[in-house]
């Protein structure tokens, strides 16, 4: 869970580095059909880091927490 958390955090932070931390180099990201203009596949830290630009470039700051 501590692992979650800080990867939230750092998420809060636009800390994209210390959120790839979490994730092996390896990682498939799968968004699913709700965001028409982002992929539907992102595969390994590359295709993460996209993701996140891709993701967050509409928006000026995204906000993400857990639920405890």
């Amino acid at each position: 869970f501590k692992t979650l958390e800080a990867g939230f955090e750092a998420w809060n932070r636009s800390d994209i580095d210390a959120v790839m931390e979490s994730f092996c180099e390896h990682v498939v990201w799968r968004t699913g059909a709700q965001m028409p203009e982002i992929d539907l596949v992102y595969e390994g830290s590359d295709g993460v880091r996209r993701f996140f630009k891709e993701f967050t470039d509409p928006w000026m700051r995204s906000r993400s927490r857990s639920r405890t």
